[in-house]
């Protein structure tokens, strides 16, 4: 019986070295939801390459549960610079075996210095920014990422506060066209 338990050992110690995980923190948006990149999913084939993104709730984990996240799988067209979305699952708890969600395939250039971009360049370029929040699997990312959010504010998220510069002020009440003010009691027009 033991030579059976010792040629079963190497076999289930290189089951777990094949699936290994390595999340590292991309950043977060103005929710505080944190996104991850899995840089051991990253697959290249030709110009076509993927990875698998991880989300975990910000501030609307409250709502949700502290271990509520979702698994994004994308695919890359390194010469087109697209990005298509090929699966979403959706977990409540670590437990859970999660809920794949029917998408439409839907392929699109992402805008600069979006998460989508930053993906794009990882998996098609092989830069992943250095970070000291890099986690060895799921529950260590959503249990950190978590905590994360209830601690950090949002401005400091570099990409929510690149994307906010240059958007200029926010629209103000009772402004019609062209910035002209509309007279009292002028309802706002109806759209179709």
């Amino acid at each position: 019986m033991r030579p059976t338990i010792l040629f079963a050992l190497p076999a289930l110690l290189l089951a777990g070295v094949a699936h290994a995980e390595e999340w590292v923190k991309i950043d977060f948006d103005a929710d505080l939801r944190t996104m991850l990149v899995n840089t051991d999913s990253v697959q290249h084939n030709g110009n076509q390459a993927s990875l698998t993104e991880l989300q975990v709730e910000g501030r609307t984990a409250a709502t949700r549960g502290d271990e509520f996240h979702i698994l994004v799988d994308r695919a890359f067209d390194c010469d087109a610079g697209t990005s298509t979305v090929t699966k979403v699952q959706v977990f409540p708890d670590l437990s859970s075996t999660g809920t794949i969600l029917p998408i439409p395939k839907v392929t699109y250039s992402p805008r600069s210095g979006s998460i989508d971009a930053i993906e794009m360049n990882i998996a098609c370029k092989g830069n992943v920014p250095q970070s000291s929040n890099i986690y060895p699997s799921v529950a260590a990312a959503v249990a950190s990422a978590f905590g994360d959010a209830v601690k950090l504010p949002a401005s400091d998220s570099n990409r929510t506060t690149k994307g906010m510069l240059g958007m200029g002020p926010p629209p103000q009440a009772g402004v019609g066209k062209a910035g002209q003010p509309r007279p009292a009691g002028a309802e706002r027009p109806q759209t179709p």
